[in-house]
């Protein structure tokens, strides 16, 4: 270190310069390929983390599972199930990606959100006044728009994701 001191510098570039080659290293696979104290063999970074990937990607499904469990008990308490929130589901996309903006306009009116989740039901006279839809649309899609509701409330980061896509 001294050495580098009076040829360059300061000691953050020694530092700078000493980090470098060792994120070199880090990326050799002979490096971490060395028994850790216990005499297991560890492997390199690139495999490390191969194999966090392949652990990731095997528990994604069972997450997924979970979800959907939770999410099928939490629409159960409004009395709905999936084939309701199919069959009451818009055919159209812009349709769909309305019901999706009064669901988050739901959820940012705590009034309107707490009442939803107290009766199960929309109060049709309130969302109309925050919105341009009629009482006909409510009756039609309500299954859909608290599902939808329930979705984006809830903890369901697959489901959301797969949703919002």
């Amino acid at each position: 270190m001294f050495k580098h001191l009076r040829n360059k510098g300061t000691p953050t570039s020694f530092l700078m310069d000493y980090i470098k080659v060792n994120a070199k290293n880090l990326k050799r696979p002979s490096f971490n390929d060395a028994p850790n104290k216990k005499g297991e063999r560890v492997g390199s970074l690139t495999e490390v983390e191969g194999s966090m990937k392949r652990d990731k990607a095997k528990q994604a499904p069972e997450k997924r599972r979970e979800e959907i469990a939770e999410y099928s008990k939490a629409l159960k308490k409004f009395g709905l199930t999936f084939a309701d929130v199919v069959a009451s589901s818009p055919k159209h996309q812009h349709s769909r990606e309305k019901m999706k903006e009064i669901a988050v306009t739901i959820i940012d009116d705590l009034e309107i959100k707490n009442k939803l989740m107290k009766t199960g039901k929309l109060p049709p006279k309130e969302l109309m006044e925050k919105t341009d839809i009629k009482k006909g649309k409510f009756e039609r899609n309500g299954k859909y728009i608290i599902a939808v509701v329930l979705l984006l409330e809830g903890d369901y980061p697959h489901l959301q994701n797969y949703f919002m896509n």
